[in-house]
């Protein structure tokens, strides 16, 4: 299931890229009051991450130190499991990383009745480079897509809602909204880039060891899973 998240992150992070919003200044953000994360309501325990952390039983191995950027992050196993997750439980594990380039911090998830996803948080543009990396992007193919867009290499926040699935391995996404820092992407946008997306997310998921769904969906207000998750995760830790 780390693994669906790592999905969910890196969805966020393609449509960041596409989304093209040039001109954004850095410093107008804390004016606007947009220097944080739009918050969701959800207020993680301690409890909810040991109950999140028990239900994914992944394994978690520090690397050393001097391993390579693009072997920071290595899955490895297979293992067949069924379980769901509420909006604090998924909550709990986007932000209980430990992976040095893991870009995202400050997230919130929340699972609506009406089957729709809300996710906000903070992404790192000095770290994302090197989370590209790590998921077999070259450098030239990254700075190439920041240049396009104009996107600025500072933190910001991001807010993202709609709906997604994954059955059968194939990648079903729909976004309603995006906002970058207040900045809302105008829906012409993203329906434009919906197939855009979409192909990254399904990429993401070939590239990730020991993961597979059979289902992946929203059910009553919680994820439900049923498929393959790695038996351990070895990453360089911050």
């Amino acid at each position: 299931m780390k693994a669906f998240f790592k999905i969910i992150v890196s969805f966020i992070a393609i449509i960041i890229l596409v989304a093209g919003f040039a001109g954004f200044v850095p410093g107008l953000s804390t004016v606007l009051g947009t220097n944080k994360p739009k918050d969701l309501g959800q207020s993680v325990t301690l409890e909810d991450s040991a109950i999140a952390q028990e239900k994914l039983g992944v394994v978690v191995v520090e690397l050393p130190k001097e391993t390579s950027i693009e072997n920071s992050y290595q899955l490895s196993g297979q293992r067949e499991v069924q379980l769901t997750l509420d909006s604090k439980e998924g909550t709990a594990i986007m932000n209980n990383r430990t992976w040095k380039y893991y870009p995202f911090s400050n997230m919130q998830l929340r699972i609506n009745p009406d089957g729709t996803i809300e996710t906000s948080g903070m992404v790192s543009m000095s770290t994302f480079m090197d989370y590209a990396n790590s998921l077999g992007y070259s450098t030239d193919d990254v700075e190439k897509a920041l240049n396009e867009y104009h996107i600025p290499k500072i933190n910001m926040p991001f807010y993202v809602k709609g709906t997604g699935s994954i059955v059968d391995n194939v990648v079903s996404i729909n976004v309603q909204s995006f906002q970058a820092g207040r900045i809302s992407v105008p829906s012409g946008i993203l329906s434009t880039n919906m197939n855009r997306i979409n192909s990254f997310a399904q990429d993401v998921i070939s590239r990730q060891n020991g993961f597979s769904a059979k289902k992946l969906a929203v059910e009553g207000e919680k994820l439900v899973f049923d498929g393959t998750l790695p038996a351990q995760e070895a990453v360089v830790t911050k």
